[in-house]
């Protein structure tokens, strides 16, 4: 028995259910093989994507499917994990180090090996919101309202004016739709 009846290359044809996919290799189209992911992986990778092929002792009936990504291969230490869509450059990082990378082409973010946020994007700056409202001009407006405060009475009983406690109650609801306490 040569390598050939054990091993081949081959390229995905359609997906017939999440276990099952067509290949199609030489001399034979629509195929159906066994896809197999790693325990923990879930893709569904590009039709015409490369896969390599299984059989077992050469029986073109029981097919195994490794899928592979030749052409975006990643430039890892050794003991590194890269996981991510290659279309969209999107990528997560398991380092060596410990640390955790995200990556896409707008940024990325590291989480050090303490539990720690080192890197935030590639402009610098940190950015929380929700569909609600955002970090940043929440803290703009409670800025904005610092500055403005009114005062009431004498200046031995100085108080917040109703109008002020008014505006930093609304900044502080607003500011929990964002932020979650620990």
């Amino acid at each position: 028995m040569k390598i050939q009846d054990i091993f081949r290359l081959g390229k995905k044809g359609k997906t017939v259910s999440p276990k099952i996919i067509n290949v199609d290799f030489v001399g034979k189209k629509d195929q159906p093989a066994l896809l197999y992911i790693p325990y923990g992986m879930f893709m569904s990778f590009p039709e015409n994507g490369l896969v390599g092929l299984l059989s077992d002792q050469g029986n073109e009936e029981s097919l195994f499917a490794l899928p592979t990504d030749l052409e975006n291969r990643e430039e890892l230490e050794e003991g590194e994990i890269a996981l991510g869509i290659p279309a969209l450059k999107n990528r997560i990082y398991f380092k060596k180090d410990g640390s955790i990378v995200t990556q896409n082409e707008k940024g990325s973010i590291t989480l050090d090996a303490d539990g720690n946020i080192k890197q935030l994007s590639t402009t610098g700056k940190l950015g929380f919101k929700n569909d609600i409202d955002d970090l940043a001009t929440v803290l703009t407006d409670l800025i904005t309202e610092i500055t403005a405060i009114i005062t009431v009475g004498s200046p031995t009983t100085q108080a917040l004016s109703p109008a002020s406690i008014i505006n930093f109650t609304a900044i502080n609801a607003r500011l929990a739709t964002i932020l979650e306490a620990q």
